[in-house]
C-alpha cells in the first residue's frame, strides 16, 4: 500500500467517525435530555453512584438490582467527579458510552475484513436504532454493556486474527469489566471455549485454552456472589426472572418448552428490525449445497409462524411493549397508562405497525435465512476449512450469539435486552460481506432512508419521553415543596415512588400500584382516573403526542 493510499484510507475513516459523532451529537441536541431526573430503572443504580461519589462507599439497592453493576456504577462515578452527583452527569456517561460503542462496531467491522461502507453502515445502524440512543439519554445498564462488549470482542477478535497476544489479553481484561456491568457478557468466553475447540479439537492443550477465560470470568463471579455480596453487600445475581424460568420448568414443562417457539419467532423479528438497514445486503457464499436450501425452509417456517400468530393471536407490533410502545418510546410509567390502561394518552391507527409487524416478518425471515446458511457453511469436517480466519470466527460470533439466545428464550426478555444482537449480527453480515455493498441504488437509498427514519423517530420521541418526565417532576416538586405532600401520600409514578419512597415500609394492595405506594390520596397521571378529580394540568413540550398531551395532579375524593 502506497504513503498516498494509506493517507486516503485513514482520512476517510477520520470523517466516518467525525459523520457519526455529528450524527449522535444533532440527535442529542434534539432530544433536549437535559433534565435532572431519574428514568426507567436507573434511579435504582443512581442511589449507587451516589454513595459512592458523596460518601465514598459502595451501597446497592440489593432487593431490586440483579446485576453485577460495579464497573457500571465506577463508570457513572468517572463522569460525577468534576461536578459532583446528578444524573445529567450519569446521562453523559452513557451518551459516551453508547458512541465509543458505535465507534468499536465500525473498527469491529474493517477488522472483519468488511470496507468503510459497509462498516459505516453497520456503525449506523446501531447509531439510528431508537431504543439505542433513548437508553443512551438514561443511566441503565444496556448501553455500556452493549458498548463495552462490543470493544472486549474488537480486541479479542483482533487479536486471533493477528496471533498478538497483548490484544488477546486487552480484550479478556475489557470483558471482565464488562461482566461487572451485566454478567450476562459471560456468552464471550462460552462462545470462545466453543471455538476453540471446533477449531482445535478435543486435544487437551486445546480444552484448556477454551476453558480457562470463561473459568476465570467463572470464579470472579463466584467471588462476587460468596465474598462480595456477603461482605460488602453488593447486589445478589440470583435473578428473579432466570429464577423464574427455572421454575416454570420444574412445575410446568409443557408450557415451558411451548413457549420457546414462539419467543424465538419474537427473537427473529426484533433481530430482523433493529439489523432492518442492512438487512437486505446479506449475501452469504457457501460450498455446502445444501445450505440455501435448507436456510429458505427456515426462513419460511419463521414466516408461517409470525403470519399464524398475526392471525391468530393478534401478534402486531410492538410485541414486548416495554421501552417500545404503540405510541412512541417509554415506558409510561403512570398509573392510568401503564397499570389501569386508561385511554389518556393519544392512540393512533394500527395500520402503521402491521406494515412494521410485516416488514419486520421480512426481515427476521433474511436473518434466518442468513444464519442457518452460516451454520450450514460452519459445519465442515476439514479441520484446516475450520481453520480458516471467516469461517472459524464466524462459528465463535454464531456460539456466543447461540448461548445469549439461549437464555432469552427460556426466561424471557424485554426489547432492550435485544440491542447486543445489533454489533453481533452486523459482525456476522460484515465477516461475510466479501464487499458486497456496490452500487446498486435501490438498496442502498432503501438504507439510507431507513436509517434516517429511525434517527428522526428516536430524536423526537426520546424528546418527548424526557419531556413528560420533567413536567411529571415539576408536579412532584410543587406537591412536595408547596402543598406539603408527602411521598407516603403520593403516587407519582414507577420511578418517583421506587427513588422516594423504596426504603420506606409499605403496604401493598391490589387497589394500590405495586412501586412501592403507602398512600394514594395524591397521583401524577396523563389523565382523569375514576374516585379522582383534577386539581392541575400541565401541558408538556412534544412533537409526537399532540397539543392536548399533559399530566396531572390528582386528589382523591372524599
Amino acid at each position: 500500500m502506497t504513503e498516498w493510499t494509506s493517507l486516503r484510507r485513514d482520512s476517510g475513516r477520520i470523517l466516518d467517525y467525525v459523520l457519526l459523532t455529528a450524527m449522535w451529537a444533532v440527535m442529542t441536541w434534539i432530544a433536549n435530555p437535559i433534565a435532572n431526573i431519574p428514568l426507567n430503572d436507573d434511579w435504582t443504580y443512581a442511589v449507587s453512584v451516589k454513595a459512592l461519589v458523596e460518601d465514598g462507599r459502595f451501597f446497592f439497592l440489593t432487593e431490586w438490582a440483579n446485576k453485577t453493576l460495579v464497573a457500571h456504577v465506577l463508570w457513572g462515578a468517572l463522569f460525577c467527579l468534576p461536578f459532583g452527583f446528578s444524573y445529567n452527569a450519569l446521562r453523559v456517561s452513557q451518551l459516551a458510552a453508547g458512541l465509543i460503542g458505535i465507534f468499536a462496531l465500525y473498527k469491529l467491522c474493517l477488522e472483519l475484513g468488511a470496507s468503510r461502507r459497509v462498516a459505516l453502515l453497520c456503525a449506523a445502524t446501531l447509531l439510528a436504532n431508537p431504543l439505542y440512543f433513548q437508553i443512551a439519554n438514561s443511566f441503565m445498564t444496556d448501553i455500556d454493556f452493549t458498548a463495552f462488549t462490543t470493544l472486549a470482542v474488537l480486541w479479542i477478535v483482533r487479536g486471533l486474527f493477528r496471533r498478538a497476544s497483548a490484544w488477546t489479553i486487552t480484550g479478556w481484561t475489557l470483558l471482565v469489566l464488562t461482566v461487572w456491568v451485566r454478567e450476562l457478557a459471560a456468552m464471550i468466553p462460552a462462545g470462545y471455549a466453543a471455538f476453540k475447540v471446533y477449531v482445535e479439537g478435543f486435544r487437551r492443550s486445546a480444552i484448556a485454552k477454551a476453558i480457562l477465560p470463561g473459568i476465570v470470568i467463572l470464579i470472579l463471579l463466584i467471588i462476587h456472589q460468596k465474598v462480595m455480596v456477603e461482605w460488602l453487600g453488593f447486589p445478589n445475581l440470583d435473578n428473579p426472572r432466570t429464577n423464574a424460568g427455572a421454575n416454570k420448568l420444574m412445575e410446568k414443562p409443557l408450557r415451558f418448552f411451548m413457549n420457546i417457539p414462539g419467543r424465538t419467532v419474537h427473537l427473529f423479528l426484533y433481530i430482523g428490525l433493529y439489523s432492518l438497514p442492512f438487512v437486505p445486503w446479506m449475501r452469504t457464499k457457501t460450498e455446502n449445497r445444501h445450505a440455501h436450501k435448507v436456510g429458505v425452509i427456515a426462513a419460511t417456517a419463521f414466516a408461517v409462524l409470525m403470519v399464524i400468530g398475526m392471525f391468530m393471536r393478534g401478534m402486531i407490533m410492538p410485541l414486548l411493549n416495554n421501552s417500545l410502545g404503540s405510541i412512541g418510546l417509554g415506558p409510561f410509567t403512570l398509573r392510568d397508562a401503564f397499570l389501569l390502561h386508561l385511554p389518556n394518552l393519544p392512540t393512533g391507527p394500527v395500520w402503521p405497525w402491521v406494515i412494521v409487524t410485516l416488514v419486520g416478518l421480512w426481515a427476521g425471515a433474511k436473518v434466518v435465512q442468513f444464519v442457518v446458511t452460516l451454520l450450514f457453511d460452519v459445519c465442515v469436517k476439514s479441520k484446516e476449512k475450520r481453520a480458516e480466519p471467516r469461517r472459524a470466527l464466524t462459528f465463535f460470533l454464531l456460539a456466543a450469539t447461540a448461548f445469549y439466545s439461549l437464555l432469552m428464550v427460556t426466561s424471557g426478555f424485554y426489547d432492550r435486552y435485544l440491542l447486543i444482537y445489533i454489533p453481533m449480527t452486523a459482525a456476522l453480515f460484515a465477516l461475510n460481506s466479501e464487499n458486497v455493498v456496490n452500487h446498486v441504488k435501490s438498496l442502498t437509498v432503501f438504507s439510507y432512508v431507513v436509517i434516517g427514519f429511525f434517527c428522526i423517530y428516536g430524536a423526537l420521541s426520546t424528546h418527548d419521553y424526557i419531556s413528560w418526565n420533567r413536567v411529571r417532576w415539576e408536579l412532584v416538586g410543587k406537591l412536595t415543596n408547596q402543598m406539603g405532600v408527602t411521598p407516603q401520600q403520593l403516587d407519582g409514578g414507577y420511578e418517583v415512588n421506587g427513588s422516594l419512597n423504596f426504603l420506606q415500609e409499605k403496604t401493598m394492595s391490589d387497589d394500590k400500584s405495586w412501586w412501592w405506594v403507602t398512600d394514594d390520596e395524591y397521583m401524577i397521571t396523563f389523565g382523569a382516573v375514576p374516585g379522582y378529580e383534577i386539581i392541575e394540568k400541565r401541558p408538556f413540550p412534544n412533537y409526537m403526542f399532540g397539543d392536548d398531551a399533559s399530566v396531572c395532579i390528582l386528589k382523591r375524593v372524599e
